[in-house]
Parts: structure tokens; C-alpha cells; sequence
């Protein structure tokens, strides 16, 4: 069985370190099944799709593939009314519904 890398982002100062610009790069680029996100609402992290500018607070910058399943880890602050407004977001940016591939940790 071919194990897989596991390929982490992390910052280590506050402020735009282009973390998420990064993240949807290598999901973009490589064959990343999950993305996971930890973090408060407060964070906003921006990607790229398709020449668009999208900023997130709660989604994992890897719905930019449409093959990453997307996790809400342990000990992420959710806000649930920004992760439905997000939710609908990516939606009408991807025509896909997001929510069937985001995955939120109890």
C-alpha cells in the first residue's frame, strides 16, 4: 500500500503570511484528499480560483479542488452564520454544492 505525504501549513507570525494562497496552490497541484482547518473566524485566509480573489474565515482554502474533502477540525472555532454564508459562496463560485464534500469534527 503506497502511503501518502501528509503536507502541513502552518504560520508563525500573525498577519498575511499567505497561508491560504498556498494551501489552494498545493491542492490545486497535487492529488491532496483532505484539507483540514483549525482557527478562529478572525483569521481571513484568500485564495485564487479561476482568476478570482476569495476570502475565507471558516472553509479550508482546498475547495479549490473539487476532488479535497474539507474538515473543520477538532478545536475550530465555527461561526455558523460566516460558514453558511461561505458555504453558498464557493457554491455559486463552483456550481457545486460545497456541503457535500465538508466535513465538521463534533
Amino acid at each position: 500500500m503506497k502511503r501518502q505525504p501528509i503536507i502541513l501549513v502552518q504560520g508563525g507570525q500573525y498577519g498575511s503570511e499567505a497561508k491560504g494562497a498556498i494551501t489552494g496552490y498545493i491542492c490545486k497541484t497535487e492529488a491532496v484528499n483532505i484539507a483540514i482547518r483549525t482557527g478562529a473566524v478572525n483569521a481571513g485566509h484568500t485564495v485564487y480560483y479561476r482568476g478570482q480573489k476569495v476570502v475565507m474565515q471558516q472553509l479550508p482554502c482546498g475547495w479549490v479542488n473539487p476532488n479535497t474533502q474539507l474538515v473543520l477540525g477538532a478545536g475550530a472555532m465555527i461561526h455558523p452564520t460566516i460558514l453558511a454564508a461561505e458555504c453558498k459562496m464557493v457554491t455559486d463560485i463552483t456550481g457545486a454544492d460545497i456541503r457535500q464534500r465538508l466535513w465538521i469534527d463534533r
